[in-house]
């Protein structure tokens, strides 16, 4: 027990230091939509409102702080280009740094005409940002992107460790695994660069992972009944993060019905908290986004799965899910991004093959039931990306994967390491810690740095 305490305990330390270092050297501003995430933790700490009116335009048009200090930081200029580089001058003031802290206070609450976006978007992740936000009220924009950027830094390291407990439940009698997949996962660059930004997507991927903690713990374990009032709670907080958390209760609800140690009543009232739930998530919905009509849009999955997906797992899916910096402008090269798709997918089909030989009792490196509870998950949450991309168009993203970022993992490592003699698990799983640390280095020094700095 002191030695896996230890492990996870390396891991947060070195992730800490590590996603310091990502904060200290990426500018402001230039990660995805941080502009319209921190304009709208400003609009809460500012007027001490949570929800907002869409149809006023004190409340729907950004501050004229965020809109100057982006333009001012000379990023705005370059966003969805790969052909211009920064202005930065000789010296340790950036250009135009002063220009942004001495922004007056009153730009705060006055607004311009560029709508922000961010309102439509539930409370929750704003509102608590709101703290560090709070915490250097008096200090300029720069000073206050970076705390918020630390609180997000701070929910990626909850995330990590609830990825190694996800990972104890699966091994549990494998002590190295679950700190190497939470490793892993910590040193995927791309999931590093969001995790060091102010962005709603880090509270949503914490709670997914501790929902699909809960999930795995009821269906795995002989579970408490604070384990069900956490997973509830949890559940609450979701839904008042991203809408799209409403996924988790057809989750829940799907292994529930078929489990066989469950009576009929137990199962009638969890089917009623279920759809309470996702009662109330359609009331969050309604109002931000329409909710497409299922039946008549159905249709369009299978063209959509064999026209736009399969090219986008094949092309851009390495790049948007392993490192595409910047305003997704700074991708890791062509070569690194064919290499991890080709370790991917060999590490899909063996888990694959696990799978079989699980479904014909041919000694599994994972049980059946295991598979199942991974599967669930893992469908339900691509194919609701499939059916809303196909009718929205919102613009598919390897970043959207990082809620069952865990269970990615957890399928890969174990498809890896069910070919491999056990003797030799710890070797490999050496090896690819290793790789993964400098992978993660190579991009931070090598990409991300010279664009800026060099």
């Amino acid at each position: 027990m002191k030695n896996k305490n230890i492990l996870i305990f390396i891991v947060l330390l070195v992730s800490f230091i590590k996603g310091l270092m990502w904060i200290a050297l990426i500018p402001l501003f230039d990660t995805p939509d941080e502009p319209v995430h921190f304009d709208y933790v400003q609009k809460i700490a500012e007027t001490n409102k949570i929800f907002f009116n869409k149809y006023d335009k004190k409340d729907i048009y950004q501050s004229e702080e965020v809109d100057l200090a982006a333009k001012y930081s000379g990023l705005m200029r370059i966003y969805h280009s790969r052909l211009n580089n920064i202005n930065f001058t000789g010296n340790e003031t950036g250009e135009n740094e002063n220009r942004i802290n001495t922004l007056p206070v009153c730009l705060r609450r006055t607004n311009t005409n560029i709508s922000a976006i961010s309102i439509q978007y539930p409370p929750l992740y704003y509102m608590y940002s709101s703290i560090p936000y709070n915490i250097f009220y008096n200090s300029s924009i720069i000073t206050r992107v970076f705390a918020v950027r630390i609180f997000s830094l701070l929910l990626g390291l909850l995330t990590i460790f609830m990825v190694y407990k996800i990972a104890g439940l699966i091994f549990n009698k494998q002590k190295y695994i679950p700190a190497f997949i939470s490793l892993l996962v910590s040193f995927n660059p791309m999931y590093t660069f969001i995790s060091v930004s102010v962005n709603s997507d880090n509270l949503l991927t914490l709670l997914f992972t501790l929902f699909l903690y809960y999930y795995l713990k009821i269906f795995l374990t002989k579970y408490k009944i604070r384990d069900v009032i956490f997973l509830l709670f949890v559940l609450l907080l979701g839904i008042f993060t991203k809408q799209q958390f409403a996924l988790s209760l057809i989750i829940l609800f799907i292994p529930f019905c078929f489990a066989k140690e469950y009576p009929l009543k137990t199962k009638i009232i969890g089917g009623v908290v279920c759809f309470s739930f996702l009662f109330l998530a359609v009331l969050n919905l309604k109002n931000n986004f329409p909710v497409p009509v299922f039946i008549e849009k159905i249709g369009k999955v299978y063209e959509y799965f064999h026209e736009d997906f399969i090219p986008f797992f094949f092309v851009d899916m390495p790049y948007s899910f392993f490192g595409d910096f910047g305003w997704l402008n700074l991708p890791i090269p062509p070569l690194a991004s064919r290499v991890l798709l080709v370790l991917s997918v060999t590490c899909i089909l063996f888990y694959i093959f696990d799978i079989y030989k699980a479904v014909f009792k041919k000694r599994p490196f994972l049980p059946l039931k295991i598979h199942i509870l991974l599967l669930i998950p893992l469908v339900i949450y691509t194919m609701s990306l499939v059916y809303i991309d196909c009718n929205i168009k919102f613009g598919l993203q390897g970043r959207y994967f990082f809620p069952i970022i865990a269970f990615i993992y957890i399928c890969m490592t174990s498809g890896l390491l069910s070919v491999v003699s056990k003797k030799d698990h710890v070797k490999y799983l050496a090896v690819i810690s290793v790789t993964a640390v400098l992978f993660n280095i190579y991009c931070l020094m090598i990409i991300i740095l010279p664009r800026y700095y060099l």
